[in-house]
Parts: structure tokens; sequence; C-alpha cells
């Protein structure tokens, strides 16, 4: 009996490092975001190593007046990670 739990216990272990991996994308094509925002996607500012370098502009749609300007930069550092996943972060502010 202390066998069989032995190896369920090793069996268990080794198997739940395979479910640890670091999470590599984020599928946020089910979210659905409530608020009046307008967004712009893959605006073309600069063009390095013949790859172009995009940025995303999210708009609050409530005011048409000039509203102040939120910078959110995404430090992946080209390693991990993309804009279009953190998007869902600043969608807050645009209600402010």
């Amino acid at each position: 009996m202390k066998n069989l739990i032995r190896v369920l216990f090793v069996l268990f272990s080794l198997t739940s490092i395979g479910f640890a991996q670091n999470q590599t994308g984020i599928d946020s094509s089910w979210i659905y975001v409530s608020g009046d925002y307008e967004l712009i996607p893959n605006i073309v500012y600069s063009t390095a190593s013949g790859q172009d370098l995009k940025l995303d502009v999210y708009r609050s749609g409530v005011s048409k007046e000039k509203t102040p300007t939120i910078i959110f930069y995404h430090g992946g550092g080209w390693v991990a990670g993309n804009k279009e996943e953190h998007g869902l972060l600043i969608l807050p502010y645009l209600a402010l």
C-alpha cells in the first residue's frame, strides 16, 4: 500500500510539472468590455530592421473634447507577449 501511494505521488508530481508552464498568450476574443471607446489599431510609427513598428490608439468615445493622454508601453523586450494582450489593461482608464 505504501508503494502504491509513493508511485501515485511521484506520478502526480511528474505530470503536474507539464501544467506549470508560463502562459504564452491570452485569448481575449471572448472578452466583452462595456464602455464607449474607439480603437485605431496598428498605426505604423517607424521601421526598424525591415519591420514595421506599430502602435494602437484607444480613444474615449464619450467626449469629443480634448482629453488627457495615457501612454502605455508594453515592456516585453521582444521576447514575450504582445501589445494586444495588454490592451484590456488600459480600457478602464478611458472611462475617467
